[in-house]
């Protein structure tokens, strides 16, 4: 029969630190990655996609112009958006979680056709086990 000894306790004591650890990164790295579809279905300008992750109410920020609008009117102006900035990259900068909520942000860089450059905020909330956007933010750079 095998006695524990100091490292056994000590062995015990890594996992439990590495547990914890994982623990506390793995919903800030998937909520993280939550808003990776956002971002994909709008370099495609998939606006029926985008639809179902967007929250009913949403704040919708185009060069500083706040509204908060049903997703049907963010939708609408969203779409004039792509119309006339049709994306020609997509890439993400920055993703983070608030403290103590699983809510969390994402920014972007957009490279329109056209030439033109933008700065996407994203803002969400988990709902039913889905990131839910509640703001979008699109500012020129």
């Amino acid at each position: 029969m095998k006695r524990f000894g100091a490292n056994a306790r000590i062995q015990f004591k890594d996992m439990r630190t590495f547990f914890v650890l994982l623990s506390i990164l793995l919903p800030v790295c998937s909520g993280a990655q939550a808003f990776q579809p956002f971002f994909d279905l709008m370099r495609k300008s998939d606006l029926k996609g985008l639809e179902t992750m967007m929250d009913p109410k949403i704040q919708y920020c185009f060069n500083e112009q706040l509204e908060v609008a049903d997703k049907a009117v963010a939708l609408k102006a969203l779409r004039a958006f792509l119309d006339r900035n049709a994306p020609k990259s997509l890439q993400p900068v920055h993703k983070g979680n608030a403290k103590g909520d699983e809510a969390g942000f994402a920014i972007a860089t957009m490279e329109a056709q056209n030439g033109r450059r933008f700065r996407i905020y994203l803002y969400g909330e988990p709902i039913g086990g889905n990131m839910r956007i509640k703001e979008l933010r699109i500012d020129p750079l």
